[in-house]
């Protein structure tokens, strides 16, 4: 996906690139899905500046959605983030 190399640091753009080859060939996500899952992911990382994503916990997850709403996004597409999110999370587990 566009982009990830520099959103992102070189192992994590790789493994965001991964994961989204694979929501593409095995999930068959429609390139919208796939552009929205990049999107979340993305926003995500930025939010996350400063902060170690190996060492979240829930209530970090949960502090982010409430940002998300902050900024006023739909409840869908906080929904939406949150699947990418849950999704993300357990292709790192495989």
């Amino acid at each position: 996906m566009p982009g990830f190399a520099t959103d992102f640091a070189p192992d994590a753009a790789a493994v965001a690139g991964e994961w989204l080859a694979a929501l593409k060939s095995l999930r068959r996500a429609s390139p919208h899905t796939l552009e929205a899952y990049g999107r979340d992911l993305r926003d995500f990382v930025a939010w996350l500046r400063g902060r170690s994503a190996a060492d979240l916990r829930v209530r970090d997850l949960g502090e982010y959605l409430g940002f998300l709403s902050t900024r006023g996004l739909a409840r869908a597409s906080i929904a939406r983030v949150a699947a990418t999110l849950r999704v993300f999370y357990a292709f790192l587990q495989l």
